[in-house]
């Protein structure tokens, strides 16, 4: 009875936690953003305190080389979706006759009557889109400036974090939570150092690729494959698909770059997201493809986009705190991918 009692709590427990994420989107999803986010610029503000540079001015230094790269980025996107809106004329005419020509042939082959698509307001789909596009940008935007306040104070409490833990706790309960802590930060810093690694060689190929086959918009596409790399497998396959259908609307009738287009892009994800991205990680999360998966669907459904990108790091914090929790192992175990590693556990119950 206990037992089931137990389950049926548990059961609630997780149902609650996950409608208070999903209504607390706006200030759950920006912790957890510049949670993520301190793990890539602690090391590089640690490296600015080693050559001398005062904490103050390292943490200083750090937000203006995050906003200047947000600043940039963004200024790229605006001025590539401008483009996208000026021209979106002449590329839904193209597309208009595309549709037109392959339903036109495949119904009169098969007499099916009038074209259906012929009533589809194709312009205010199309700005639909843009619109909802837009919006989203806009409104991280504003989640942004949230994202850099809480990372500002994330960088000043670092310093203090260890004392505080020290005197909250015994001696042996605070080792235990310092060393899982650093076990945490290696294990995701490095993820997400090398993850964004890959996505920058990534969109910066892409670009260049595009670039020299003639296809429009290559720096909104080379920022769109740096963003969804983010996204696994997904994430990918999307980017590939839009960009070919673009390449296919442009370059109608003909074939040619059409294909190279579709060749440079599945060249680029098979050799730096197959090969590339597996051999930088290793078995550094061990997590297994299935919880990858899961893990995606899950924070994609709760967050949208941001959770997506947010959820092998999230899957990969869950399995290291249950790793070193005993009575959680078991849970580790069945998130991990199977592999033995050959490295000692990091904490020891018996000690």
């Amino acid at each position: 009875m206990h037992r089931v009692t137990a389950i049926f709590l548990g059961i609630i427990t997780v149902i609650g936690l996950g409608v208070i994420l999903k209504l607390g989107q706006a200030v759950f999803l920006p912790l957890l953003v510049a949670f993520l986010l301190s793990f890539i610029f602690n090391p590089v503000i640690q490296l600015f305190t080693r050559i001398k540079i005062p904490r103050i001015i390292s943490i200083i230094l750090v937000i203006l080389m995050f906003f200047g790269l947000f600043f940039l980025i963004g200024l790229f996107l605006f001025n590539s979706a401008q483009s996208f809106v000026d021209e979106y004329p002449k590329y839904l005419n193209i597309l208009r006759d595309i549709i037109s020509d392959f339903t036109n042939r495949y119904l009169a082959q098969y007499n099916l009557g009038d074209n259906p698509l012929e009533g589809i307001n194709w312009s205010g789909a199309l700005k639909s889109v843009v619109l909802t596009g837009s919006s989203a940008f806009l409104g991280f935007v504003g989640i942004f400036f949230i994202i850099i306040l809480i990372l500002v104070f994330l960088f000043l409490e670092t310093p203090v974090f260890s004392k505080k833990l020290s005197r909250a706790f015994p001696a042996h309960i605070s080792k235990r939570i310092r060393i899982m802590l650093e076990h945490i930060t290696r294990q995701i810093s490095r993820y997400l150092g090398t993850k964004f690694l890959i996505s920058f060689l990534t969109g910066g190929f892409t670009w260049l690729s595009l670039t020299i086959i003639g296809v429009d918009f290559p720096v909104m596409w080379g920022a769109l494959a740096f963003f969804l790399n983010f996204i696994p497998n997904l994430g990918s396959i999307t980017v590939v698909v839009v960009v070919v259908v673009q390449a296919a609307v442009q370059f109608y009738p003909a074939l040619g770059r059409t294909i190279a287009t579709a060749a440079s892009m599945l060249t680029i994800q098979l050799v730096l997201g197959s090969l590339l991205d597996p051999k930088l990680q290793g078995e550094r999360l061990n997590l297994s493809p299935v919880v990858i998966l899961i893990s995606l669907f899950f924070w994609g459904w709760l967050w949208g986009i941001a959770g997506a990108i947010v959820s092998v790091p999230i899957a990969a914090l869950i399995k290291i705190i249950c790793e070193n929790i005993p009575y959680l192992k078991p849970v580790s175990v069945i998130m991990g991918a199977g592999v033995r590693k050959r490295r000692k556990r990091l904490l020891n119950p018996g000690k």
